[in-house]
């Protein structure tokens, strides 16, 4: 039998790609879910500027707006290219967050990497199965973060 072993940056590929394959199916149902009513009339449904996409204009107004009681041109500008890309399909916009949140998953993942695997004893730090239990332990996390979120009048998803 053919035994190798895997440096320590395949381990490491090897473990972002199945953390995102996870996080990936987990929220997957969210690509059909509609609008929900809480704030997304506020930040894309009932918002011309959003829904006009990426322009000059919507830059500007992004920078400028105390719109839905905050202050945040990155999310203006992001949702801005969500409607640029997909319009009103709710389907894309969570897509899009999907993506977010695969990503935050994998710098989670990265971050503990670095700040537990350079102690020259490695049971002192964290091994690599359980720091990518703990990335993923935090990402499906939200699942009932989100659900909680909403019985009790929150954040929608």
């Amino acid at each position: 039998m053919l035994t190798a072993k895997l440096t320590k940056n395949q381990l490491t590929a090897l473990i972002c790609l199945a953390l995102a394959m996870v996080t990936t199916a987990l929220y997957w149902p969210i690509s059909r879910h509609d609008f929900v009513n809480f704030d997304d009339d506020d930040y894309i449904t009932n918002n011309a500027h959003v829904q006009a996409g990426l322009t000059w204009a919507g830059a500007i107004w992004a920078f400028r707006t105390g719109a839905a009681a905050n202050w945040h041109p990155l999310t203006w500008l992001s949702h801005m290219l969500d409607c640029q890309l997909y319009g009103l399909n709710p389907g894309g916009h969570h897509s899009t967050n999907l993506l977010f949140h695969v990503t935050n998953t994998l710098l989670l993942f990265l971050l503990l990497r670095q700040l537990t695997g350079l102690h020259p004893d490695t049971r002192a730090g964290l091994r690599p199965a359980s720091r990518s239990l703990v990335a993923l332990r935090i990402c499906g996390g939200f699942i009932r973060l989100a659900s909680i979120a909403r019985r009790i009048g929150g954040v929608g998803g």
